[in-house]
């Protein structure tokens, strides 16, 4: 069992409340964050609430990696689909800040049935909407986060999530970065010799400058970054789906 897994495992077990809050040590809350946090998963009926924390980033080499998460995120996957949607596909969690109603999560396993999973909460996130709602949010002011500290830390911890997360096929996958790099990179180089293309750069500004501000992040920075930040989620991705499939990929000193 993977030693985080067993951790929360362990803790469940001794936890005698009705409702279950799986948070990181490095996670930074409001005074309100709980409550409000609980108040919105039973105002929603929902039986797990999930939080992506706003990103503490301090160091020129975080900007290069860490932003990617939400664009992706915020980009191709709309949180409101996660609540009011039926479809599987619908899914995003993050073990970071996790709060399940107890019954709910006894019910699916808890961390015992994802002993061995690198993802284990987007997988307890299926587990949990095969049977009920699930919300996910994100951490506004009230919870924060400063997730890597480093650019080898962040490349290695967005490549242990990437591919896992997205549960593809690894060609589809591949193909899909693909598309996303030409899409949001590679096309912006036509803007130089065809005006048409402008439209497209717009477009990309656009959604960086909304994300940005949805994610607390500087805007500036995140569209100057743009091009960067696209071809390191190319090789990202390729190192995620090569690391998971041959079994290289590590995190903190342990083989994933």
């Amino acid at each position: 069992m993977d030693r985080k897994n067993w951790a929360c495992h362990q803790l469940s077990q001794k936890a005698t409340g009705k409702y279950l809050l799986f948070i990181d040590a490095d996670v930074e809350l409001a005074a309100d964050a709980i409550s409000s946090a609980l108040k919105i998963m039973l105002d929603k009926k929902t039986k797990m609430l999930s939080v992506f924390p706003t990103q503490r980033i301090k160091s020129f080499d975080e900007w290069l990696i860490v932003p990617l998460m939400n664009w992706l995120l915020l980009s191709f996957l709309p949180l409101r689909q996660v609540y009011s949607s039926r479809n599987k596909s619908f899914i995003a969690a993050n073990g970071q800040f996790i709060l399940w109603d107890r019954e709910t999560y006894f019910s699916i396993g808890g961390h015992k049935q994802v002993a061995t999973a690198v993802v284990e909460d987007m997988e307890l996130a299926r587990k949990t909407k095969q049977r009920d709602k699930i919300i996910t949010l994100l951490g506004g002011n009230t919870i924060f986060c400063r997730m890597y500290s480093s650019f080898p830390d962040a490349f290695k911890g967005f490549s242990k999530n990437f591919y896992p997360g997205f549960n593809l096929n690894p060609i589809i996958f591949i193909g899909f970065v693909l598309v996303i790099f030409f899409l949001f990179a590679v096309s912006s180089v036509f803007a130089f010799s065809d005006s048409n293309y402008l439209v497209v750069v717009m477009l990309i500004v656009l959604s960086r400058i909304l994300i940005s501000q949805m994610s607390h992040q500087n805007l500036f920075l995140n569209v100057i970054l743009h091009p960067l930040q696209m071809m390191l989620m190319l090789v990202v991705g390729i190192n995620s789906v090569v690391g998971t499939r041959l079994g290289y990929a590590t995190w903190k000193g342990r083989k994933l």
